[in-house]
């Protein structure tokens, strides 16, 4: 009898692990061309940051943001995708938006608009799954 209460258990639990990895660890990436995303400016928003985290998180944290701003660095992370820093209002401010596919026609001074994901702040506002849209 006791055996067959542990063999139910062990079977629940397996199903239940199985339903688990089918409903959310193997869901879909979102992207960002299927959200309507807030305007915002890299100076603007990495000054709320700087000031009042907590604040600028209840407005921009997980949210799909379109961010213009100047590019002040371009380099590339650790698994080979383009990330391209936006100049804040000062050398210390920024955004960072990690690039889904690479553009190779941008360069540091140009005037750029990038769709992405607030996923928070370092040293600098980082958004993430970004999508280039067009240089100024």
């Amino acid at each position: 009898m006791l055996k067959n209460k542990w063999t139910y258990i062990v079977f629940v639990l397996l199903l239940s692990g199985i339903v688990f990895y089918g409903l959310f660890w193997n869901k879909p990436h979102r992207k960002i061309e299927n959200f309507e995303t807030t305007q915002v400016n890299a100076v603007s928003i990495a000054r709320l940051f700087e000031e009042d985290e907590q604040t600028a998180n209840k407005k921009y944290l997980n949210k799909p943001l379109t961010v213009e701003g100047e590019v002040k660095d371009i380099s590339y992370n650790d698994d080979g995708k383009q990330v391209i820093l936006l100049q804040g209002e000062t050398t210390l401010l920024g955004v960072q938006c990690t690039l889904i596919d690479s553009n190779e026609h941008v360069h540091v001074g140009d005037k750029v608009t990038i769709s992405g994901f607030c996923s928070g702040y370092t040293l600098v506002v980082v958004l993430s799954q970004c999508k280039f849209l067009n240089q100024l």
